[in-house]
């Protein structure tokens, strides 16, 4: 095994760091950094490693130690490897060492993913692609897993991913259809919570999203699906005032939506890897504090450092390590022998999300808004202001204030926006978003488009549309001042939308970000009190 650096994956990382999100495609599709305990080494062919240190950290937290000047090495033990020289100029290089799996169970997998089953027996390449957050895209229990069942069965699996760092399940919605063209996956793996949580995804909302993907995949490719539970967040020890960061129950934040993966699985006939055991069962009972203390050496210094282990100081704490994804990929491997039980249901019905009424209202609506061409909108009237948690969050001194009129024509396959709002807003912005789908699908879950809006100096504008508007799709926008007031005009041709030309209805919302004089801001959306990040609240456009 050529063991080398993995610098695309530090790039990739990086772009993170800055706010990007990066799909985990275009670094790690073969991953170099992993080899079973019984593999063979090759030591660097350099002047440098003539004489070699080889150390591993275990997942105890012990260390093993040797070294040697031979052209190959025998990893010591399951767990974080570093080979560096003993003298002269030359990096060190990490990896990750896990034992051969346990016997593989060809009925038992064909019953979870027979699929993948079928393609793999008839000597085919199984491909097994994993959708999730940052948990997933930084690293790679996807290829462990793959791995392992190349090993263990004789057959041929390769892991693809496409992770969103920092999004919520909507963003593999969103993507699917592109993220899974070039790989035609035989299974889908699903991991999404941590973002849902904080971003108070409503609980049906996220529910129906990892459905649709269930579905999507098991009807462009005949894919099976499993889902995993959301990963602890170990946010708990002391930091540098001497005090805790979190109380320790915030460890498990994540396990309530958790709780909505497993439900999903019951519902939908879909295998449930507990990710979350996987990590937790590490304390083997302790309580939170000393189980997040026993959890440190499956989690990095920082992100990136998926070779290292945080140690006695805290570094991060919600992505685990190699040795933390190894965790993972094994409980994933032992579920599809049928050897793992899917996650219990939490003891505590307290740690179980609850919808704000907002979004029970949304889930019980009968029949969405309508806004026809030419018709006079008003957003800002105080029902329209709602907090992206779904709660009421009306910051502004009187309904006037930040209150926008709005009309729309479509004019060939152009849709041309027509605003109105006071001057003081001049620095607010807005959202529009799109759901080009046919009439009978509007109002259910599935892909949208947005476009993000803002006025500049001099009359111009900022119109962003989102990642997955096909590249080139631009629109065009500008306002003026007169008499206190702004006029805007906003431009958005159908390929914004992935559309040649728009149809009528188009699914439609309508976000508009408000920052009153004290700084304080006010969410004001249309349709009604709906979550943009899905299209289950979208009202309808016709003309």
């Amino acid at each position: 095994m050529n063991l080398t650096k993995r610098f695309s994956q530090i790039a990739a990382a990086a772009l993170l760091v800055m706010g990007v999100a990066v799909s985990t495609a275009s670094y790690a599709a073969e991953v170099d950094g992993i080899v079973f305990t019984d593999a063979s080494i090759a030591v660097p062919d350099t002047p440098a490693f003539a004489r070699w240190e080889l150390s591993c950290l275990k997942e105890t937290g012990a260390t093993l130690c040797t070294t040697g000047s031979v052209a190959s090495a025998k990893p010591l033990a399951e767990g974080l490897h570093e080979l560096k020289p003993l003298a002269g100029e030359g990096e060190s290089v990490r990896f990750l060492a896990m034992l051969p799996p346990a016997a593989f169970d060809a009925d038992a997998f064909a019953a979870h993913l027979p699929r993948a089953a079928e393609k793999a027996r008839a000597g085919e390449e199984a491909v097994l692609f994993f959708s999730g957050d940052s948990v997933t895209a930084t690293g790679d229990y996807g290829a462990m897993l793959a791995k392992m069942l190349s090993r263990a069965s004789g057959w041929r699996f390769r892991a693809a991913k496409h992770a969103y760092a920092g999004c919520s399940a909507d963003a593999s919605v969103r993507n699917f259809a592109r993220d899974s063209a070039a790989d035609a996956p035989d299974a889908i793996f699903v991991m999404y919570g941590l973002n849902d949580a904080a971003c108070s995804i409503p609980c049906r909302v996220f529910s129906e999203e990892l459905r649709w993907l269930a579905r999507e995949a098991k009807a462009r490719f005949g894919a099976d699906a499993v889902y995993l539970t959301p990963t602890p967040h170990f946010d708990v020890f002391i930091n540098e005032k001497g005090v805790p960061s979190n109380p320790p129950e915030f460890a498990r934040r994540t396990i309530g939506f958790g709780e909505l993966v497993r439900l999903a699985g019951l519902r939908d006939g879909v295998t449930v890897v507990d990710a979350f055991d996987a990590i937790w069962s590490i304390g083997g009972g302790a309580p939170i504090l000393e189980t997040a203390r026993r959890a440190r050496t499956l989690y990095p210094p920082a992100y990136f450092m998926q070779y290292q282990a945080m140690g006695e100081k805290t570094g991060d704490t919600i992505h685990p390590n190699a040795l933390g994804h190894l965790r993972i990929a094994r409980r994933a491997y032992e579920t599809l022998m049928g050897r793992a039980k899917g996650p219990k249901p939490v003891a505590d019905k307290a740690e179980l999300p609850v919808d704000p009424p907002c979004w029970a209202e949304m889930a019980a609506r009968k029949s969405p808004p309508e806004w026809k061409s030419g018709e006079r909108l008003v957003l800002g009237l105080p029902e329209h202001a709602t907090g992206s948690s779904g709660r009421r969050e009306d910051n502004r001194a009187t309904p006037d204030e930040a209150r926008s009129e709005w009309t729309f024509s479509c004019v060939g396959d152009t849709i041309v926006f027509n605003m109105s709002v006071d001057a003081s807003c001049v620095k607010d912005g807005f959202n529009l978003f799109f759901d080009p789908r046919p009439a009978s699908e509007l109002g259910t879950m599935g892909p949208y488009y947005w476009l993000e809006c803002s006025m500049h100096a001099g009359g111009a504008m900022s119109l962003r549309p989102g990642e997955n508007s096909p590249a080139g799709a631009a629109a065009k926008g500008s306002w003026r001042e007169e008499d206190g007031r702004i006029t805007a005009t906003v431009e958005v041709p159908a390929k914004v939308f992935g559309c040649d030309r728009a149809a009528s209805p188009l699914g439609f919302s309508l976000v508009w970000r408000h920052s009153g004089k004290d700084g304080r801001p006010t969410r004001l959306s249309w349709s009604e009190r709906c979550h943009e990040w899905n299209t289950m609240g979208y009202g309808r456009m016709t003309w």
